[in-house]
């Protein structure tokens, strides 16, 4: 089971869960392909504006983030969520958008094996094109809770996860866990969502995290478009891409004369 039970009793909402469940079974389960459209919005607290001030790129990022379409498409098990290409932005703003949400070119998840493949990290520069994917973590793990809102015409519940992220403090790399938050719609029993999670009772329409939140804009039960499954002869994990990454970006410096 993917998700844990948290607060002082959830049998009602169990209940719910279940039967909502059971009687879309039916009418969702005939359909090819689900495909969602979702919302970026960046966020940015004071620290970062401060950083941001030099160059600007991440307020470029959020203003072409409100220009910006997500897109997840999902059969039974698999899914793929990437970003909609816009022509009228630049590919800077564009990068920096799915840096920020660590969104590659192409998210390829697996629910059966419980992990994301990630095709072209935007890195052209470092790496050559197709030359590996990355292997990264799905958050399957989540603590439901009984609190609840309207989205749109569905009403959602609250789930919680963890996720482990690496700052550099005084110039040494910790690791510290940041709190993400999902709000899922059981009446939609799909175990999909943006970016990196899913496996809750239900479709994320929501999902927030420190820097920046996924919200549902459309949805359409019954498309064209199928899943693809990414396939390479190298696979990497993402602590050796993000190694690999950082290798190269020193010997780029070292060529240019920066070091």
């Amino acid at each position: 089971m993917f998700f844990k039970h948290t607060g002082i009793n959830l049998y009602r909402m169990k209940k719910l869960i279940i039967y909502l469940i059971f009687i879309n079974f039916y009418s969702f389960s005939q359909n090819k392909s689900t495909s969602v459209i979702y919302d970026l919005i960046i966020v940015m607290d004071d620290e970062t504006k401060e950083i941001d001030k030099k160059y600007g790129y991440i307020q470029k990022a959020m203003d072409a983030a409100k220009e910006l379409d997500y897109i997840l498409v999902f059969n039974s098990n698999e899914a793929n969520f990437y970003q909609k290409d816009n022509n009228s932005l630049d590919n800077t703003s564009k990068y920096m958008a799915n840096a920020i949400c660590n969104i590659a070119k192409n998210n390829y998840i697996n629910i059966e094996k419980k992990h994301v493949l990630k095709e072209n990290l935007n890195d052209g520069y470092l790496f050559k094109k197709d030359e590996f994917l990355v292997k990264d973590t799905l958050y399957t793990n989540w603590e439901l809770t009984e609190e609840k809102k309207v989205i749109g015409n569905y009403l959602c519940f609250k789930a919680t996860t963890k996720k482990k992220t690496i700052k550099l403090v005084n110039e040494k790399e910790k690791e510290f866990y940041e709190t993400v938050t999902a709000w899922f719609c059981p009446s939609l029993p799909y175990s999909f969502g943006p970016s990196n999670y899913a496996g809750l009772p239900g479709l994320i329409l929501e999902l927030q995290e420190r820097d920046f939140v996924f919200i549902i804009k459309s949805i359409n039960f019954d498309v064209e478009k199928n899943v693809i499954p990414l396939q390479s002869d190298k696979i990497i994990s993402s602590k050796e891409y993000y190694e690999l990454k950082k290798k190269r970006m020193e010997l780029l410096q070292e060529m240019a004369g920066q070091k």
